[in-house]
Parts: C-alpha cells; sequence; structure tokens
C-alpha cells in the first residue's frame, strides 16, 4: 500500500473507533452546537 493509503486506512479506522466512543461524541456534538452561531456570521462562506 501507499503511504498515502495507510493513513486514510489509520484515519478511517480512528473516526470508527472515536464514534464509538459516547464522551468523545458528546463532546463533538457540543462543540458543533457552540459554533453554530459562528454559521450566522459569515465562516461558512468564507467572508472575512
Amino acid at each position: 500500500m501507499k503511504l498515502r493509503e495507510v493513513r486514510r486506512a489509520r484515519l478511517r479506522a480512528a473516526y470508527e473507533e472515536a464514534e464509538l466512543d459516547p464522551e468523545f461524541m458528546r463532546e463533538m456534538e457540543a462543540t458543533m452546537r457552540a459554533f453554530e452561531p459562528a454559521v450566522g456570521d459569515g465562516l461558512s462562506a468564507g467572508v472575512g
């Protein structure tokens, strides 16, 4: 396998593992909610 493919496989495996961790998922959901107001500030549109 190419190095890039190995890295992608490891990253996918880490995402799958994190998805099964309830504490991690709670933290990620809280982080996403915290950034929701930024969408209205033009952050998602690259304005600024």
